[in-house]
């Protein structure tokens, strides 16, 4: 499942520099960044299983590329009988690479958009 821990990476760093160009100082980068990230994380499925969320928590977290990571690093480490307690009863890998791939190209679009170099001449 290599290929879901690159499409991952790339994708959640892309939305992280999109999303640098909302702070203005390296103290605001943590509360704009890390707020969101935390609660991505107990909606992703990554501490708390996806089947015991509400369907509209579960939905809202869809949007993001952390449940898709999450899922398809789980198809990587579980066995196969895991993939039961699933949502939908199955890895659905294809929808993975779907859903992660859509996020890339998003993300890219938008950091091309936002992301500017600053240095310590532009204040």
């Amino acid at each position: 499942m290599g290929w879901v821990f690159v499409l991952g990476t790339v994708a959640c760093a892309l939305l992280g520099m999109a999303a640098s160009s909302l702070a203005r100082t390296a103290q605001a980068a943590s509360a704009v960044i890390i707020v969101p990230f935390l609660l991505l994380q107990f909606t992703s499925g990554v501490f708390v299983p996806e089947h015991a969320l509400p369907e509209w928590i579960f939905n809202g977290a869809a949007l993001f590329p952390l449940l898709w990571m999450a899922q398809g690093l789980r198809a990587g480490f579980f066995p196969d009988e895991m993939a039961a307690v699933e949502v939908s009863g199955s890895w659905d890998l294809p929808l993975i690479a779907l859903a992660l791939g859509i996020w890339c190209v998003v993300g890219l679009a938008v950091t091309l958009a936002t992301f500017r170099w600053k240095t310590r001449k532009d204040g």
